[in-house]
């Protein structure tokens, strides 16, 4: 509301373009905090750009006077797109711009995975005597480094210890991350100890990774003892985190544990989102469960809560998988109506559907 107010007044009164580039970087800043969709930004960016005759990123081209924190949150709004972001990088350099410790951060997630890029972004970092810092060190970890790739991050460590500067619990999720991803549960563990040496409590996002990880590689007694130990700590879960429960043991068809997850939730007044239906629906059809499938649909009425593509490529592949060709055909003439275009995993399992040779059922 405020940034329709603030853009309504500049708009109607025909400031310039510092003041519409102002309501620019209130979207990104807004996008950044998780209060705007990336496709919400997008969209005033686009009005701004009508309004202008120009790309916001040729306008600071123009202007001299944009400061790093307008820098930064440009660098943010384009993220990974290579295009923009080595142009206002150019741009930035143009202007004699020298970029502090926030900025070079948000690059190395630009160049994530290009090393010859940030090895690059480095040299330019030493060059104008800017001092990395924790954020800096972390991001490298995340976006340099190959995943489990554990002599590039003791290097990373290392170089941190040297310029006697101190992880938090957010490089030591990271690195959780990362070992998780790679398999190299030993490593998890390793991490785990690291951050007791360290006297860093684990918090959430660690928890929501720890999860997620051994979530994924099926060590679902794990994930119980995770659970029970944020209980313990008091740590509250977050919607994310009771999605990623639910699609770990929905997976695993363990659905008591799905049952007392969604318990817990009602508990805590948390409502299930569309990611969480999403999840037990394929779960539950996965499981021949479609009782199940046909209860959550109503509820999802009940709510008002609409299905997206995902939703209806769920319903999709386990009807098709169970030989329901006619509910298949239901499901198809309900995205019609509906107007949910399909994308490329819609089209795979119709392709899939319809190779099918065994009789309807």
């Amino acid at each position: 509301q405020r940034l329709k107010n603030c853009g309504d007044i500049i708009f109607k009164r025909n400031f310039g373009s510092s003041s519409l580039c102002f309501v620019a970087h209130f979207a990104i800043m807004h996008q950044t905090a998780g209060l705007f969709s990336h496709k919400s930004t997008n969209l005033i960016m686009t009005r701004l750009t009508t309004r202008l005759g120009d790309s916001v990123l040729d306008v600071m081209k123009k202007e001299p006077n944009f400061d790093n924190r307008s820098y930064n949150l440009m660098f943010s709004f384009f993220d990974r797109n290579m295009t923009c972001v080595e142009e206002l990088w150019k741009t930035m350099k143009h202007h004699g711009k020298i970029p502090n410790v926030f900025v070079y951060t948000t690059l190395s997630k630009s160049f994530s995975g290009n090393k010859t890029r940030i090895d690059d972004l480095r040299k330019h970092m030493s060059d104008h005597k800017v001092q990395p810092d924790t954020h800096f060190f972390t991001s490298l970890l995340k976006h340099y480094a190959e995943p489990g790739d554990k002599q590039e991050y003791e290097k990373i460590l290392g170089e941190m210890k040297q310029l006697g500067i101190k992880p938090n619990a957010y490089t030591f999720s990271v690195l959780t991350d990362r070992y998780g991803k790679s398999g190299n549960f030993k490593e998890v563990e390793s991490v785990i100890s690291q951050m007791k040496a360290y006297n860093i409590r684990p918090d959430l996002y660690t928890f929501t990774i720890l999860i997620d990880c051994y979530g994924k590689a099926g060590r679902l007694d794990e994930v119980v003892e995770i659970r029970e130990h944020m209980e313990r700590l008091n740590i509250k879960p977050t919607i994310q985190t009771f999605s990623t429960l639910v699609d770990c043991f929905g997976k695993a068809q363990r659905f008591s544990e799905v049952n007392r997850i969604l318990r817990q939730m009602k508990q805590v007044n948390v409502q299930p989102n569309l990611i969480i239906i999403n999840s037990l629906i394929k779960s539950c059809g996965n499981a021949g469960r479609f009782e199940k499938v046909d209860e959550i649909r109503k509820q999802m009425d009940k709510i008002n809560m609409k299905p997206d593509v995902f939703t209806f490529n769920s319903l999709l592949d386990c009807y098709g998988k169970a030989r329901k060709f006619k509910d298949v055909e239901k499901i198809k003439t309900e995205m019609e109506q509906l107007n949910i275009q399909p994308n490329g995993v819609t089209k795979n399992i119709l392709y899939s559907i319809e190779n099918i040779d065994e009789p309807p059922i």
